[in-house]
């Protein structure tokens, strides 16, 4: 039986790059954190004024998000993909999803 592929697995094929994999999903997880938080999807404004960045980190973040999975916008996108309910506090941390190219 084929081993079911994560999102972590696929990230690391895309980049080559255990630190920007590592970049990615911090970013998955700091943005499912805002949009549970808010109870909506975020803006790109409203995860860099949460977390207190900058907002210009917070859109080059967001383009290494899109960089590695150009079929999704933000990783909200990926979550209801998987059928996850990204205003749920208790979601799952990214490295544990599966792949959303393998939900049929």
């Amino acid at each position: 039986m084929a081993r079911k592929r994560t999102f972590l697995n696929v990230t690391m094929e895309r980049t080559g790059s255990p630190k920007r994999t590592g970049k990615i999903l911090g970013f998955c997880l700091a943005w499912i954190a805002v949009h549970a938080e808010l109870g909506h999807r975020p803006t790109v404004d409203e995860y860099a004024e949460y977390w207190r960045i900058d907002t210009r980190t917070a859109y080059r973040e967001q383009a290494d998000f899109r960089d590695a999975w150009p079929e999704f916008m933000t990783p909200t996108d990926v979550a209801i993909t998987l059928g996850l309910n990204p205003s749920n506090a208790q979601i799952t941390a990214p490295i544990g999803w599966l792949s959303p190219l393998d939900v049929a």
